[in-house]
C-alpha cells in the first residue's frame, strides 16, 4: 500500500501511529531495518514512541495481507497484460514491479477522488506530530542513519504535498518514474511514458469499481 491507502485502511486519527505508518515508505530499505531490528524488539515505554512503534508494525502487517492477496494480485497481472499490449519491453523494464507500484498509486488517487478533504486530512494528522518526538522514535533503537534519511525525507514529503496530484494518470506516470528510476536507474523513454500512460487510463475503469473492496479489512 502507498501512504494514503494506509491512512485511509486503519481509519485511524492518531498523528503518531499515522507517522509510523508512513515511516517504512519514506526511509529507503526501510525493510531491512524493520525485519533486522523493529520486527521483534521490545515495544518503548513511552506514550508516543509506542504509537509510532505501532503504527510501524501496522503497515507490514497490511502490506502482507494485501500483497498477498488474490485481488491485487489479479490487478497486477491485468495491468502488466496491459503494458505489453502497448509494447512496453519486459526485456528492458520489470513490468511486474512498475505494475506493483502503479496499483498501490493509483488507490491513492482513487481515495483522493472518492474523498475530496481525506488529503488534506491525512496531511494536518502528520503536521500535528512532533519532529523532536519522531526522531526521539529512532533513537531509542539505535538508528541515527535512518533518523537522518527520514527527517530529510518527512520534510521533503510534507512540503510536496505530491498526494494530491495522484488523481491525475500523468502525475502517477511522474511517480513511477521517480520511485521505480531510483532503484532501476533508468529513465523512461518519451514513448514509453506514453505507453505507460495509455495502460493506466485503462486500468482505470477497473479499479474504480473494485478500489474500495481491496482496501476493506
Amino acid at each position: 500500500m502507498n501512504f494514503l491507502s494506509h491512512y485511509y485502511f486503519e481509519r485511524c486519527p492518531d498523528s503518531y501511529i499515522t507517522v509510523g505508518l508512513a515511516i517504512p515508505d519514506l526511509v529507503k530499505h526501510f525493510s531491512k531495518t524493520y525485519n533486522g531490528t523493529l520486527k521483534n524488539a521490545v515495544v518503548p515505554t513511552d506514550v508516543l514512541l509506542s504509537e509510532i512503534h505501532r503504527g510501524v508494525l501496522w503497515h507490514y502487517d497490511a502490506d502482507k495481507h494485501f500483497h498477498s492477496s488474490a485481488d491485487f494480485t489479479e490487478l497486477c497481472k491485468l495491468l502488466v497484460a496491459l503494458f505489453l499490449k502497448e509494447g512496453l519491453d519486459r526485456q528492458k523494464i520489470r513490468l511486474s514491479v512498475v505494475a506493483h507500484i502503479a496499483i498501490e498509486l493509483m488507490l491513492d488517487g482513487c481515495i483522493v477522488r472518492y474523498d475530496k478533504t481525506i488529503a488534506d486530512r491525512y496531511y494536518q494528522t502528520l503536521q500535528a506530530t512532533d519532529l523532536a518526538v519522531l526522531a526521539t522514535y529512532f533513537d531509542e533503537f539505535g538508528l541515527s542513519i535512518e533518523k537522518q534519511h527520514f527527517l530529510r525525507s518527512f520534510q521533503s514529503f510534507m512540503q510536496r504535498k505530491f498526494i494530491f496530484l495522484l488523481d491525475n494518470s500523468e502525475n502517477v506516470v511522474l511517480g513511477l518514474e521517480k520511485i521505480y528510476g531510483s532503484v532501476a536507474g533508468i529513465k523512461f523513454t518519451e514513448v514509453e511514458k506514453k505507453q505507460l500512460l495509455t495502460s493506466l487510463h485503462n486500468m482505470e475503469s477497473h479499479l474504480r469499481y473494485s478500489w474500495q473492496q481491496l482496501l476493506k479489512k
